[in-house]
């Protein structure tokens, strides 16, 4: 939304190296997390699950390969949620490493 807009632009205009260290290091978080906003039982279109995996190629080896099947003429893949909601917490979790061990690096 354009309140999403104003926050990314405010944070270019303080300093564009965090941008695109926070968009290469965070982009697996963003993916697992987007993915299960589109498939919270585990469940999406086919074109999800395409997408993701382009935005994060590493996502099919980390929650293994899903099942793809037809519903109503729709292609459709059900995941592996727990192992997906499993690597969430993971990429939370090494993400607040880093933002630490960062905060401790800019107090030297």
């Amino acid at each position: 939304s354009d309140d999403q807009v104003e926050e990314v632009e405010d944070e270019a205009e303080e300093g564009g190296d965090d941008i695109q260290e926070y968009e290469e290091e965070d982009e697996p978080l963003i993916v697992t997390s987007d993915l299960l906003s589109h498939a919270p039982d585990g469940e999406c279109n086919w074109d999800v699950w395409l997408s993701m995996t382009r935005r994060w190629p590493q996502l099919q080896i980390k929650i293994g390969v899903p099942v793809f099947f037809r519903r109503s003429g729709y292609l459709r893949v059900k995941l592996n949620v727990e192992c997906l909601r499993e690597l969430e917490m993971a990429l939370q979790q090494e993400r607040k490493e880093r933002q630490l061990e960062k905060a401790e690096r800019l107090k030297r």
